[in-house]
């Protein structure tokens, strides 16, 4: 037998070694492995008594060390050393993107320690906290409905808008991509907040990182909320973005034309929108199409303009002829 199958189940000794190892069931699967000699000759047999109690064992262990790690990265936020801090933020974010250990954070009170961190001076823990708030929210129900009766929305927002550094912008543009997707609670605030502002704001940045996460998640909230695509309408949304793509084209315009497909399909005022003379779209789409013509890379983008001219500019087109 092995040293370590030999090691203290109460996490002593080598067990620490296992602790550290075991931090998510991928983690807990590996140290099966490793535990037991080989997979058993008959898969659909019983698990044996001993390899039951070293996976309880093991479980036991991973879930204390997890809440150990969690309670002292707690603790380090309500310091004053930004060293400290920011250490516990990295290692918040090797965890809370497991919902379960995310939803446990937020019970001990990790939500409203994380959040004012989004306030620091310091560039790099506005970045990270902003990070923490965006695993945690993503895909949780729970942690969703915690943020936004935090009122975590706005802030995040204004990150977003304001901050005079990239990295925080772009880290906050992920968490509100994270609060809103599938969370019409969220993307109604979204909607009062004038986030769509926001978003025209980072597409308006030069930043490439930051234009394509905006562009992309204003296409995805759009294909989600009916109420956002009348409010996109109702602040000039479709003229903002067709002066966007009169700029020459970069990759992240796919993410542009998508959005505007979406704003489209709806018809009616949108379509009227779009077809405003001094928009220019049509002619814009019909640049487009000859310069990426031919070009693999732009098959999306083309399906995009070959679409928003059958949804807006077929009519005319038949005139014309």
């Amino acid at each position: 037998m092995s040293s370590n199958q030999g090691a203290p189940a109460d996490g002593s000794g080598s067990g620490d070694g296992r602790r550290d190892q075991v931090r998510d069931m991928q983690g807990l699967l590996r140290l099966s492995i490793q535990h037991g000699t080989a997979e058993p000759a008959d898969p659909g047999a019983p698990m044996d008594d001993e390899r039951r109690q070293f996976l309880a064992a093991a479980m036991h262990h991973a879930s204390s060390a997890i809440t150990d790690t969690l309670r002292t990265a707690l603790a380090a936020l309500a310091e004053t050393d930004t060293e400290r801090q920011l250490a516990a933020l990295r290692v918040l974010r090797d965890h809370v993107d497991q919902v379960d250990v995310a939803n446990d954070f937020e019970k001990m009170g990790g939500l409203a320690a994380v959040q004012p961190l989004l306030a620091s001076a310091d560039g790099e823990i506005r970045a990270e906290a902003a990070g923490v708030l965006g695993d945690m929210v993503q895909n949780n129900p729970q942690c969703q409905r915690a943020a936004l009766a935090a009122g975590l929305l706005p802030q995040l927002l204004k990150v977003v808008q304001a901050d005079p550094e990239p990295v925080p912008r772009v880290t906050a543009l992920q968490a509100v991509s994270g609060l809103l997707r599938h969370y019409p609670p969220a993307q109604a605030v979204f909607c009062a907040q004038d986030g769509c502002t926001a978003l025209v704001s980072a597409m308006q940045s030069g930043q490439p990182r930051l234009q394509t996460k905006a562009a992309f998640l204003l296409g995805t909230v759009c294909s989600e909320s009916g109420e956002l695509r009348r409010r996109a309408l109702d602040v000039g949304l479709i003229e903002q973005v067709c002066g966007l793509l009169a700029a020459p084209h970069q990759s992240w315009h796919e993410h542009l034309l998508a959005a505007l497909t979406v704003l489209a399909a709806d018809g009616g005022r949108a379509a009227a929108e779009c077809r405003r003379p001094e928009l220019r779209l049509a002619q814009l789409l019909t640049v487009r199409e000859q310069e990426l013509k031919g070009l693999d890379e732009a098959l999306e983008v083309l399906e995009h303009c070959r679409t928003l001219r059958q949804l807006c500019f077929s009519a005319e087109d038949e005139g014309e002829r």
